[in-house]
């Protein structure tokens, strides 16, 4: 006989377990506080685990969205707080260079971060870091302290793209549900620099330049400069340092090296990261010529920038469909030339004309570059790797992103300065530079279409090895 135990006047507990069920009664029915409750038609649960799935990857997306916001505004807001600071126009470069810049350098450190601690709570310390630095901008009140703000507000930057991109591909077997989701994630670039140089044409049009942060929560000095040189080379030991060290020494590398085996996918980095440097070098040549040469309002030269989140989201969605039907290095070869064609068209428009005439389809073009470039080889890269190392691939593009659009600032304004006749010819330097991007997204097609040789990506599902365990 089962032993209970009184715990009021009223009732008792049993301690011999629970009753059997009573006869006649289906065996998959739940008794809660006295009624019978029917299990979850397996429809309906289908159904919300599917609406979490698709509200969980919408969060993960926004994520692209907020931390672009930094970048948009400090290309339209740079030129304003340059001209309230008193600062030369080409000091404005550190205000831009100083968040991709920081970004592209701890990366592959944030992707790494994630795969040991977890990429979740990676994302949630790098979200207070990006709000910290941000507010902390606001109170900067010289160019250098402001460039160290954004700078550190980069490392949050750093740490939520690989890790948001893990959670994504994780998530998502490959597949054409992973290839849409990382093209609205690469959609949402454009969409968060355009957004970023609007709000920040908007404030700094009506109000301070460090309204913005409080609402967002070598080519200055030239090559006469000794300590240019020491860096320089300072910055290659430390690579080849690091390449050493992640080969020969480290027991779990930042970047494991055996991924530079895939087929073709070294000449697909080349290629993404020179267009990278000519999407950085076109926007901002954009945003100089109409407010140094053509006298725009910061608002106006920030409206300039709509298109750009327009054609963005476009470009993502083709690229992730395409990438199915169509060998990489085509699609890859497509976002090069949209990118050297938009330079083409700044580059050779004379200094006063309207905004519709080369600079609008100017817009449309640089807006399929990145993404055509981001979504394709983000797609290949996590196609490349085991289900456990996407937050390694995640990174790798990442840093290509933010590298490439800072450094390409720096090659362009190092030719810039030595071919604008010291300030006077500012056209002149401007197309000099423009230049310099055009070769760089020439040598990135001829890359795609003659060394890239990854076939059509129609993948559905994880590999037998990378299949989730049941728990």
């Amino acid at each position: 006989m089962a032993a209970t135990v009184k715990q009021d006047s009223s009732e008792s507990v049993s301690l011999a377990g629970p009753e059997p069920l009573k006869a006649g009664l289906p065996q998959d029915l739940e008794k809660q506080d006295g009624q019978t409750r029917e299990p979850k038609d397996d429809n309906t649960e289908g159904r919300e685990k599917k609406y979490r799935l698709i509200l969980v990857s919408f969060s993960i997306i926004l994520l692209q969205f907020l931390q672009m916001i930094p970048y948009g505004s400090g290309i339209t807001g740079a030129a304003n707080i340059a001209d309230q600071l008193g600062i030369s126009p080409s000091n404005a470069v550190w205000i831009v260079a100083s968040y991709p810049l920081t970004q592209g350098t701890f990366v592959l450190i944030g992707g790494r971060s994630g795969a040991i601690y977890g990429h979740k709570k990676a994302i949630v310390a790098a979200g207070f870091i990006w709000v910290l630095f941000q507010l902390l901008a606001g109170f900067m009140r010289s160019v250098i302290s402001l460039s160290i703000m954004r700078a550190l507000s980069g490392l949050g930057g750093a740490f939520i793209v690989p890790n948001a991109i893990a959670l994504l591909t994780i998530t998502h077997p490959p597949g054409k549900l992973r290839n849409i989701s990382v093209g609205l994630f690469g959609a949402m670039a454009p969409v968060g620099a355009g957004g970023g140089s609007l709000f920040s044409g908007f404030s700094g049009q009506l109000a301070p330049w460090w309204w913005i942060y409080f609402f967002l929560q070598a080519s200055v000095q030239g090559w006469t400069e000794p300590y240019i040189y020491s860096l320089l080379v300072v910055s290659f030991l430390h690579f080849a340092l690091f390449v050493l060290w992640e080969h020969k020494f480290a027991k779990d590398p930042v970047l494991p090296l055996n991924i530079w085996g895939t087929p073709s996918f070294s000449a697909m980095i080349l290629s993404a990261f020179l267009t990278f440097m000519g999407v950085g070098i076109s926007i901002w040549y954009i945003t100089a010529w109409n407010i140094y040469i053509r006298q725009y309002t910061i608002f106006s030269a920030s409206a300039a920038y709509i298109p750009l989140a327009i054609g963005g989201c476009c470009a993502a969605i083709l690229s992730a469909q395409a990438i199915r039907h169509i060998p990489a290095q085509y699609i890859m070869a497509i976002g090069s030339v949209a990118t050297c064609s938009s330079m083409i068209l700044i580059a050779t428009m004379p200094e006063q004309q309207t905004y519709w005439a080369q600079v609008f389809p100017a817009m449309i073009l640089c807006s399929f570059g990145p993404d055509f470039i981001f979504t394709s080889a983000q797609i290949i890269a996590s196609g490349a790797v085991r289900r456990h190392q996407q937050g390694i691939a995640g990174s790798l593009l990442a840093t290509l992103l933010s590298y490439g659009l800072s450094t390409g600032l720096g090659f362009a304004g190092t030719v810039e300065h030595y071919t604008n006749d010291d300030g006077e010819n500012l056209a002149k330097g401007y197309r000099n530079a423009l230049y310099l991007g055009i070769g760089m997204c020439g040598l990135a097609t001829l890359v795609a279409v003659c060394l890239v040789r990854i076939p059509r990506n129609r993948q559905d599902g994880w590999d037998e090895g990378d299949k989730p365990e049941l728990k």
